[in-house]
């Protein structure tokens, strides 16, 4: 995912997988400085799909955040 106006740029990368409790990361790329993150899910996943989409949700939050900072800042 990228994003970015005015000469600020957003890039965004998301992998989750297994099951049970399920490893996730992101990372975001804000005009050079990096924002990241790799943990195991708190929560019991039944599936690969559902991982993806939990991984999927975290990094949103995350991103809507740097968008909003982004936003505020320049």
């Amino acid at each position: 995912m990228t994003c970015g106006g005015a000469g600020e740029n957003l890039a965004g990368f998301m992998d989750a997988d297994g099951n049970g409790h399920a490893a996730l990361g992101y990372a975001f790329i804000v005009n050079g400085a990096v924002s990241c993150s790799a943990k195991c899910q708190e929560v019991v996943i039944l599936s690969s799909t559902e991982s993806k989409c939990v991984g999927a949700t975290h990094a949103a939050k995350e991103a809507t955040w740097l968008h909003s900072l982004i936003l505020k800042v320049f």
